[in-house]
Formats: structure tokens, sequence, C-alpha cells
């Protein structure tokens, strides 16, 4: 069901265990944007799509309408906190990786296949916040 809230962090564990890749939105504001990122995680294959419970766009007539009818195919969920939800995560053996602009990001395509992996992206305008920031290991998304 498209928005169910994970109560706790356990329950989005449960939730995506079998999958590959997630890809986790941390306050993506805009719900073009959002419609857009859910459109390309569904092409690319992504098991599903996390987001924050605040400072996120809604799940709104124009998010769907931007994903092209992906928004009713792909597996959503919210969370209450994004960090708690990556440090869980990574103790459960996925990779965390944080799409940045940094210089010390490195490229995307050299991530080594393997591990389940999570694809993090920030808000539209200061991108990953610093906290989420210190979870991710940093790549470019050129």
């Amino acid at each position: 069901m498209v928005g169910v809230i994970c109560e706790g962090v356990g329950t989005c564990f449960h939730w995506w265990r079998g999958g590959s890749s997630l890809v986790a939105l941390d306050e993506v504001t805009d719900p073009q944007n959002l419609g857009a990122i859910i459109r390309s995680a569904y092409f690319y294959g992504a098991s599903g799509v996390v987001l924050c419970a605040k400072n996120s766009a809604p799940l709104s007539g124009v998010a769907s309408k931007a994903s092209a009818g992906s928004l009713e195919l792909m597996e959503l969920r919210s969370c209450k906190n994004m960090t708690q939800f990556l440090t869980f995560s990574a103790e459960n053996g996925w990779r965390v990786l944080g799409g940045s602009v940094s210089a010390r990001a490195i490229p995307l395509n050299e991530v080594v296949p393997g591990a389940p992996k999570i694809l993090v992206l920030g808000s539209e305008g200061t991108g990953l916040r610093p906290l989420v920031e210190r979870f991710c290991n940093l790549h470019s998304i050129d």
C-alpha cells in the first residue's frame, strides 16, 4: 500500500529485507521531483522508495502524474527518522550510498556489486542533511 508509515525501524526492515536496492529520499519537497524520482527508481528496478515523514513532498496528484503511473506500482514507505533507518539498515548488511556533489564523493559507477544497497538522495536545495550524510558512503551522480 502506498504511503504506509513505518512505526518502528524494524517494521521497515522486515518490509524490504527481500529486495536488492532501495532509494531513500531525505526531505525532497517538490512533488514533481518526487514523482520523477519514483518513476526512475521503478524503471531502474529498485525494490522500493523510503521517504522522510517530515518535510517531504506529499503523495499527491502532481506526484502521481510526474511518476507516469509508477507511483501506483512502486512500494513506498515513510520513516520518522532517516538516520535511525539508515543505521539499522547498515547494521543489517545494507550498503548506504549517498548522492553528493562533494569533492570527496567517488563516481557511482565505481560501486562494487554485491550487498543490497540504499541510494540516499537529498533535497533539491541543500542536498543531504549533514547528519544523514554521516551515515552514507558518498558517491557523485553524473
